[in-house]
């Protein structure tokens, strides 16, 4: 009878455990201190099809971009839903569920959550930033009810380079900035998948 309750209680422990990593690990908080304001960004709500993930194209702080981007939001014409970088940081910017102004009018009125990924040249901060970028990415997709397909047909997580061999534009983010630390699009769309502790 002590056999059988210990391997009872083994295998509780266990299924409790696989659901905590199935569940998707936050290795994150979100930060409001340069998130747009009600009166600020989009009215317009979007459709629930895509997570676009971008990098900011430039060797710059996720903070810095936040900043800037919620004081120029109305002149670049340009925000997102979180910026994420300097050590697995998430900051937000616009509203989720709204239409930011990331990857042209149609992405965007399909994708209820964008991403930028700051740079950097540090592989244990990219490490941290990696697993914040990821896991924020794929708990928006399970958030929104969105597949957690990347670069597929139909809806799911995309890529600004699929938003443009697909819809409009000519980036090429986030896989460039990716390989510099190794990170395939085979490896995004695994982890993307089953999340990163």
């Amino acid at each position: 009878m002590k056999k059988l309750n210990k391997l009872v209680v083994a295998t509780m422990a266990a299924i409790l455990f696989a659901s905590n990593l199935a569940s998707g690990v936050q290795a994150y908080s979100i930060d409001n201190t340069y998130k747009l304001a009600d009166n600020e960004g989009s009215a317009y709500k979007t459709s629930n099809n895509y997570i676009i993930l971008h990098d900011v194209g430039t060797e710059s702080k996720a903070w810095e971009n936040a900043s800037y981007l919620k004081r120029a939001w109305l002149s670049t014409q340009s925000y997102v839903q979180y910026y994420v970088g300097d050590g697995g940081k998430v900051f937000a910017g616009g509203a989720e569920g709204y239409q930011a102004w990331g990857a042209g009018a149609v992405a965007n009125a399909g994708s209820p959550v964008q991403i930028e990924l700051a740079h950097t040249y540090d592989k244990v901060q990219f490490a941290k930033d990696y697993a914040a970028y990821v896991n924020l990415a794929r708990n928006s997709a399970i958030k929104y009810g969105i597949p957690l397909t990347l670069d597929g047909n139909g809806r799911g997580i995309k890529t600004h380079l699929w938003v443009t061999n697909n819809i409009w534009g000519n980036h090429t983010d986030p896989y460039d900035y990716l390989a510099r630390f190794g990170v395939t699009k085979q490896k995004l769309a695994h982890d993307l998948q089953t999340g990163l502790p």
